[in-house]
């Protein structure tokens, strides 16, 4: 088994590398559209409920591909994992449609859709900001 080390990766940091790490988000997003794609119709033929259950147990169920002993098992754990968000998102959002009033339905839905992307962004921001603080003990 090869060990997962920072040598075989191929990033800015380290142009030498033999595999991209754009990699790992790449197969996390083929599986958000995948997952997308397959629990949406899953949720027409099951239902909804049982669908979004089934879709969290496999989100939940992929939080093990940090510890992954290679490169390609942490790749098709972020696949499994984007299934499971995949498919936790068109159907949340249908469940709030159908169990919001109708004279509110429009403004939570933009108030949900924009928090997202708020919290989304805010992260991303301090990570990068606590990552670059020579408190954080990064290698770089």
């Amino acid at each position: 088994m090869r060990a997962l080390d920072d040598a075989r990766l191929k990033s800015a940091l380290n142009p030498g590398g033999e595999l991209p790490v754009a990699l790992l988000p790449l197969a996390g997003l083929t599986g958000t559209v995948l997952g997308s794609l397959l629990w949406g119709w899953m949720g027409d033929k099951i239902g909804r409920k049982p669908s979004i259950l089934f879709a969290g147990v496999l989100f939940i169920g992929t939080a093990i591909c940090g510890v992954m002993p290679d490169f390609e098992w942490n790749l098709a754990m972020c696949l499994a994992m984007g299934l499971g968000a995949g498919g936790m998102l068109p159907i949340t959002f249908s469940l709030l449609a159908e169990t919001i009033p109708p004279r509110h339905k429009g403004w939570v839905m933009v108030l949900i859709c924009a928090s997202c992307s708020r919290t989304t962004t805010t992260a991303a921001t301090r990570g990068c900001s606590a990552a670059r603080s020579p408190a954080s003990r990064w290698p770089w």
